[in-house]
């Protein structure tokens, strides 16, 4: 018999369960691997959720510290405003009790100023921080991703 004589004839009964025998356990593998690949896929998904999760997160904290830094901006305007006033106040009067209070003016601007500082680093800080994990964040969802 030859080969186009054999491929035109219709499959019997026995034919597929000769195909089942033969390619079956192949294919009980490949629905397996398969579902590892979802379970894969779902524990993704999971952790892409949480990933998310801690964005929004990291976004209220970063608008927190922007409105923390925006007052002390403001505070130091101020400070630089009464830094002038006192400026001008001490050419004009040199009394040692005016002295004495400007003294105590500029030792209150220079503890504010110190603590402005302080406040400006810390909060530096923790933008560098969170801009360190955000960068974190893009290069496991790149690694992820790929």
């Amino acid at each position: 018999m030859d080969m186009e004589a054999a491929d035109s004839r219709p499959a019997t009964k026995g034919d597929i369960e000769s195909l089942r025998r033969d390619h079956g356990g192949r294919m009980g593998g490949l629905d397996g691997r398969m579902d590892k690949l979802d379970g894969r896929m779902d524990k993704l998904d999971g952790r892409m959720d949480k990933l998310d999760h801690r964005m929004d997160k990291l976004d209220q904290r970063v608008g927190v510290v922007e409105k923390k830094l925006d007052r002390v901006i403001v505070e130091v305007v101020r400070t630089q405003a009464d830094v002038r006033e006192i400026k001008a106040n001490m050419a004009n009067l040199a009394t040692k009790d005016d002295i004495r209070n400007y003294v105590g003016t500029i030792q209150d601007f220079a503890a504010k100023v110190e603590r402005s500082d302080r406040a400006r680093i810390l909060h530096g800080q923790a933008l560098t921080e969170g801009q360190v994990t955000l960068k974190d964040h893009e290069r496991r969802l790149r690694t992820l991703e790929s």
